[in-house]
């Protein structure tokens, strides 16, 4: 997580919902990454504003944008 939060130009909130991680496998052959979804605050309705989501490798930690 902390790899992600310094590829994004904003600080995450601290409410629920501003982060969000989830390890998946991803291309042939299946490599491990971990998508992190970052949001800098969390409106009324619970929904993430200003949000990115960062890729980050499980083996290399090397960092990509979606």
């Amino acid at each position: 997580m902390e790899i992600a939060k310094g590829a994004v130009d904003f600080r995450p909130c601290s409410e629920t919902g501003c982060v969000v991680v989830r390890a998946v496998q991803q291309g042939i052959p299946p490599r491990l990454v971990w998508i992190v979804g970052l949001a800098a605050e969390v409106g009324e309705d619970g929904k993430p504003l200003r949000a990115e989501s960062v890729v980050v490798d499980a083996a290399t930690g090397e960092v990509s944008r979606r």
